[in-house]
């Protein structure tokens, strides 16, 4: 008697918590959550100018007196400080010339093959990678048809960088006419720097 006491307590408790154990266990699973976690990517992109003065670079100085036939050291750079992105630029030239014949973008030198000219902007055709960066051109030359005529004169140079995160979009450069690369949506970083 004794022995099947014993067999129905241990019966009792066992039945008992495998109830309070599938009692648990449904409430564990009613309570459980999901969250999801969407983030979107970061554009930033640095431009600032250097010139080169004694074989070093250093930050370029503006208000130059200038010849004609002068070769200008100004190195606009664009550097990526995010995830990987395309860039491109804008530049526009301003003077006060009345009329005279002022800077355009054959007095740019060292511009790299991979910046190509689409409309308005030119594209450069390789993404920048976190910490990369790139040269718009390193010089520019004065016309040496430039005469007194000339003197005295201002003039600059307007450079706009752009920049659209590189995750999921894909230029087609050889496609573009008049210098297109949106998407709908598509929000660009932009930097600016004067002559």
């Amino acid at each position: 008697m004794k022995k099947a006491l014993r067999l129905l307590l241990a019966s009792v408790i066992t039945a008992g918590s495998l109830a309070a154990g599938v009692s648990a266990y449904g409430r564990f699973t009613d309570s459980v959550t999901v969250t999801n976690h969407i983030s979107t990517g970061d554009i930033n992109i640095s431009l600032k100018e250097l010139e080169k003065k004694e074989n070093k670079e250093i930050t370029y100085q503006d208000r130059k007196i200038v010849l004609p036939g002068d070769r200008i050291s100004k190195i606009p750079r664009i550097t990526n400080c995010s995830e990987p992105c395309w860039v491109r630029v804008k530049i526009t030239y301003t003077d006060d010339f009345d009329g005279l014949k002022g800077l355009d973008d054959t007095n740019l030198l060292g511009m790299s093959s991979r910046w190509t000219k689409k409309g308005e902007y030119f594209y450069y055709t390789k993404q920048l990678e976190y910490g990369e960066n790139v040269d718009i051109f390193t010089a520019v030359m004065v016309p040496r048809e430039w005469t007194e005529s000339y003197q005295e004169k201002n003039l600059g140079i307007n450079i706009v960088a752009d920049a659209i995160q590189a995750a999921n979009f894909s230029p087609d450069f050889s496609a573009m006419t008049h210098g297109v690369m949106r998407r709908s949506r598509d929000v660009f970083m932009t930097r600016t720097v004067w002559l």
